[in-house]
């Protein structure tokens, strides 16, 4: 309207959102016209940023690194983000230069309740909301602008019929929806979910046939669930102990079609020392109910597998040395995720000089990581911090450097399976307008790093390409995701599983992983 962008709808066909554009999508669109989006490359002079062309931030930057590198080593260099479609460039840059060190924010959110549905069941599964008919909520609010294709899913369920309970210390959103809201002591989400078991245990109301034949570990489990009956719980939660048995007898009268939805970020996620466990236990209380990859409880998405560029394009070795955050060291971090790392040991490292130079893209730790004086202490003391953002974030306003994306708006980008469901979908970001400033695509930026940093060897290709070689396996062309914008591929899903991708090929309620 006027020239201006002011409107955006959803893909229909998502699966991520089911054509529902929250509210953060829709004010986020206004940024593109944000009059302090970074304009060019900015280089800092003393305490202030004075604005550079590409080709020196390039040359400069290189320079630098390969200094940097002849006298520390690979080891010493990191590149950390906020995991996006074009992550597995950003990993082929730190591989080509012989580091090993690509870390996401994984550590801050999520890896603690990956974890522990990982080592339960073997994967991270996703909720059939639609289709269930009782769905409890522990610290998690999708309807706060986070999740709207959950929303829809809710909605739909309780249009049949079904009950929403949500477990929050916070009336959130979501609560605002739900049938009853259970305010919980903040940090006790384990002590009430052990209650929960407990019921279910003491009174027989598990899926007896399910636990039977799909678990392993339940004489173990049961032995020590008996420690935490909800009287216990309710001093610890202060949820009543009468609302929990009623709860999980609840539930347990329309099993399998019940779940416990999987968790995220705020009980599960990585904020507790017991997240792990948390996530543990609530992936045993769904088991119990026998709702894993059931029609209306916990069921495993299907997601798109991606071609790779080799043999066209050579990957690069994998690196020879180890992390120094420990992830992927035998006996050290067990149930670490070694494709995450560990980021916020990123700025210890670099207080013990370990770690001397690295690149930040699409994420702000000095805003989101812990203790951020001494974050910023780390950060500061490396002796080159590139910085890849739209706009001057806390972490860009202390780096050396600082190289413009475009708005997501302004740019074409990786192929993405981000939209996983009952079908797989793979989808493409695609320019809309021309870029407003002297900004750049961030898969275009890898490219050109890795061109100056002397590895173009290992990147040899446009986007374009690369998206077409990752896209053939699926049998779809580029074209056909453009014309679309988002595509269903492979097989649908299909209720039950013979054997999971654990140890013992079942659900394992006692693990000794």
């Amino acid at each position: 309207k006027n020239g201006r962008l002011w409107k955006i709808e959803g893909n229909p066909e998502a699966n991520g959102n089911l054509g529902v554009v929250c509210p953060k999508g829709h004010g986020y669109l206004h940024d593109l016209y944000n009059p302090h989006r970074i304009k060019g490359p900015l280089k800092r002079v003393g305490d202030k940023f004075e604005p550079i062309s590409w080709e020196q931030a390039y040359k400069e930057i290189s320079e630098k690194i390969n200094l940097i590198l002849m006298d520390k080593g690979p080891q010493s260099l990191f590149w950390v983000n906020y995991p996006q479609s074009n992550h597995q460039y950003a990993l082929r840059l730190m591989h080509s230069l012989g580091s090993p060190h690509y870390f996401t924010h994984g550590s801050t959110c999520y890896t603690a309740r990956n974890a522990g549905w990982v080592t339960t069941v073997g994967a991270l599964p996703s909720n059939d909301l639609c289709n269930s008919q009782y769905i409890l909520i522990i610290g998690r609010n999708p309807a706060g602008g986070v999740n709207l294709g959950q929303v829809k899913g809710i909605v739909e369920a309780k249009g049949k019929g079904a009950k929403l309970v949500v477990i929050d210390p916070r009336h959130s959103e979501t609560a605002i929806l739900a049938d009853e809201w259970l305010p919980i002591k903040p940090g006790t989400d384990l002590a009430f979910l052990l209650g929960f078991i407990n019921v279910l245990v003491k009174e027989e109301l598990y899926d007896k046939k399910f636990v039977r034949e799909k678990t392993v570990g339940f004489k173990q489990m049961a032995e020590e669930i008996v420690n935490y009956p909800p009287e216990w719980v309710e001093k610890i939660c202060e949820i009543p102990a009468k609302t929990i048995y009623r709860i999980a007898r609840e539930m347990a009268q329309v099993k399998p079609k019940a779940l416990i939805h999987r968790g995220y970020h705020g009980a599960f996620g990585a904020q507790y020392l017991n997240s792990f466990q948390t996530a543990r236990a609530l992936a045993i209380a769904n088991s119990l109910l026998g709702n894993i990859n059931r029609t209306g409880g916990i069921y495993f998405a299907k997601s798109a597998q991606l071609g790779e560029l080799q043999p066209k394009h050579p990957a690069p070795e994998f690196p020879k040395m180890g992390k120094l955050d420990g992830t992927g060291v035998p006996g050290r971090y067990p149930l670490g995720s070694y494709g995450d790392g560990i980021a916020h040991a990123i700025p210890e490292l670099a207080l013990r000089d370990e770690l001397k130079a690295g690149f930040v893209y699409h994420y702000n730790p000095l805003r989101t990581n812990p203790n951020p004086k001494r974050v910023m202490a780390g950060y500061k003391k490396l002796e080159l911090l590139v910085v890849i953002d739209t706009v001057l974030s806390e972490t860009a306003s202390i780096a050396h450097y600082v190289l413009p994306e475009s708005f997501y708006l302004e740019r074409d980008e990786a192929v993405d399976t981000k939209h996983s469901g009952k079908q797989a979908q793979v989808s493409i970001q695609q320019q809309v307008v021309k870029p407003m400033y002297n900004t750049r695509p961030g898969t275009q930026i890898i490219i050109e790093l890795a061109r100056h940093l002397g590895v173009e060897k290992y990147f040899n290709f446009t986007i374009e390409e690369a998206n077409q070689l990752r896209l053939k396996p699926l049998g779809v062309t580029l074209g056909e995701l453009r014309a679309k914008g988002v595509l269903f591929v492979g097989e649908k899903w299909k209720e039950g599983f013979d054997k999971l991708e654990t140890p013992s090929g079942k659900v394992e309620l006692y693990s000794e992983t």
